[in-house]
């Protein structure tokens, strides 16, 4: 136990701690006062110490990691006898909406740091006195719809640091549609080697028999045998 001690205060405890300390006590306190607008930008600024929460993030790489090596977990998927396309799949579907998922958070956390929220895409959208819930929907909508490179021109960028993260993440879009379409092809086609090799051995069975004059119920039989 010490040496676990030891090992998490060199490491994830400062990270840990910034996470989780009141910053918005802070910001707080500098609205309540009628102050200036540089203590009011000060106050802005103890927002940003919760942009540490996406390094913890990290953490999920380990993890990934432990299940990966996990002989239970491996022992548990080929029980369930799942394709290997099928599985390929789902990862790369389950690591879209992870990646939609924080884009969102720092996409509307991005307007959240702005002077005055309605003059972000927030304010343009009416949605600054909306429930979080509904805020979290809008943000994950104009996520996925950059990533997908869909684009429908429904949400307009007014603040610089918008349009800075906005050609960041279609930078990652389009590499990333690329890559999820490479990788969804490769899957189809791997999916797809079984009945390729059946309908080769039954081409070739066809030529075979029109060379040799092979009898119909023989080529049947062969057939089923390959079928089955």
């Amino acid at each position: 136990m010490k040496s676990i001690a030891q090992n998490y205060l060199t490491g994830w405890f400062i990270i840990d701690f910034i996470s989780v300390f009141p910053f918005q006590l802070i910001e707080l306190a500098f609205k309540s006062k009628e102050s200036s607008s540089d203590s009011l930008k000060l106050a802005r600024l103890a927002r940003l110490p919760r942009l540490y929460k996406i390094v913890r993030v990290l953490r999920m790489v380990k993890i990934l990691r432990v299940f990966r090596k996990s002989t239970q977990i491996r022992e548990w998927i080929n029980s369930l006898n799942i394709e290997v396309g099928l599985i390929r799949m789902l990862k790369v579907l389950c690591i879209q909406i992870f990646m939609v998922h924080i884009m969102a958070c720092i996409w509307f956390l991005f307007a959240s740091l702005e002077d005055n929220l309605y003059e972000t895409w927030v304010g343009s959208r009416d949605i600054v006195d909306s429930s979080m819930g509904h805020q979290y929907f809008e943000s994950v909508y104009w996520a996925f719809q950059t990533v997908t490179t869909v684009g429908y021109g429904d949400f307009s960028i007014s603040t610089p640091n918008e349009y800075i993260l906005a050609l960041l993440w279609m930078i990652v879009g389009v590499n990333f549609y690329s890559f999820t379409i490479g990788n969804v092809s490769s899957i189809i086609a791997s999916m797809d080697s079984k009945a390729a090799l059946l309908n080769s051995k039954l081409n070739t069975l066809n030529e075979y028999s029109k060379k040799y004059n092979l009898p119909m119920t023989t080529q049947t039989k062969i057939k089923s045998f390959f079928e089955n």
